[in-house]
């Protein structure tokens, strides 16, 4: 991500918003649930084993490398045929089972189960790039979020007719018959604060592995070449300090939905306290400086760990190859 794309993600959720409020106010919301129910349960599915075939196909080649069929190219859909091996089948059969339950039943606890895998996979996707990309993008998302659900009914009208997985739901009050009200976060409160968190664990490994590189210390690799380093508050302190202010604010959040019983835009909670609570960590340190021009692309380069990106000049020598 850029500051281009910083600048551009509000405006880009602006219209999308705007395009849902105003399909709801007059369209069917009936059928454009549908349209959407389809939609969510089919990708959750695929989600879902993809979540756990990234983790298991190393520790099971023998499924991960059996191949049993392969899908030919989708004219633009994909590049190339995709293969399915024998781990990513068993995993969508088993995921199939959850995606079914949810097709059915869309019980508000399968709809939170297919949130949470959507918001991993979105952090686990997205990268912020730098620490600067990262204040930009949430301080605008920061006045997004307070000006659509505090000052227009179009967050809240939305959240609350689009039937999906689109947000975690919280029942405001426990009934054996089914829970009929329920507080609502949304998966882009979680994901985007969620990315900050992971950019402050990246910048605190790396800085890290600087450190123990320039005083000679032994840093251990396991099978796979990646540097094992020592996990504690000294050394992934920026990442703590983050990470309790993600969960504070994500607490302070759902504290106030049900004290005060009204909608509320969850970024004015979670962008303090992941910003604050990062920059804060950083001051104590002594790495300010370091934390607020950190860019991990660079950071990558300097420590060897990713081939140096080609100049405009070479781009350009090789384009006319």
């Amino acid at each position: 991500m850029t500051r281009k794309d910083a600048y551009l993600f509000p405006v880009i959720g602006c219209c999308t918003l705007g395009g849902l409020f105003l399909a709801f106010k007059y369209l069917d919301k009936d059928y454009i649930n549908i349209v959407f129910h389809y939609y969510f349960s089919v990708i959750g599915v695929f989600v879902m084993a993809s979540f756990f075939y990234n983790r298991l196909k190393d520790s099971l080649p023998a499924m991960s490398e059996k191949v049993i069929f392969t899908v030919p190219t989708v004219k633009w859909m994909t590049d190339a045929p995709t293969p399915f091996d024998l781990l990513y089948f068993i995993l969508l059969v088993i995921s199939s089972v959850i995606g079914a339950a949810y097709f059915i039943t869309k019980h508000y606890y399968l709809n939170n189960v297919y949130g949470i895998f959507f918001s991993l996979i979105g952090i686990e996707s997205v990268m912020m790039g730098g620490t600067n990309v990262g204040f930009i993008l949430l301080v605008l998302l920061f006045f997004y979020d307070i000006y659509w659900v505090f000052f227009t009914p179009v967050m809240v009208t939305v959240a609350k007719n689009l039937e999906g997985p689109i947000k975690l739901m919280f029942p405001k009050k426990f009934d054996w018959e089914g829970p009929k009200d329920f507080n609502m976060i949304g998966l882009g409160d979680i994901v985007i604060p969620g990315v900050y968190v992971a950019l402050m664990l990246r910048f605190d490994y790396l800085k890290t592995l600087e450190r123990m590189r320039k005083n000679k210390e032994d840093v251990p690799t396991d099978s796979k070449g990646n540097h094992i380093l020592p996990f504690s508050m000294g050394t992934f302190g920026t990442f703590l300090w983050t990470f309790m202010g993600y969960f504070m604010g994500i607490l302070t959040t759902l504290v106030i939905m049900n004290v005060f019983q009204h909608a509320q835009p969850a970024l004015l909670y979670l962008v303090p306290g992941v910003l604050l609570g990062s920059a804060f960590s950083a001051l104590i340190q002594g790495v300010f400086f370091k934390f607020w021009g950190f860019e991990e692309s660079k950071e990558l380069e300097n420590l060897g760990l990713k081939e140096p990106e080609p100049t405009v000049e070479e781009k350009k020598e090789e384009k006319d190859k």
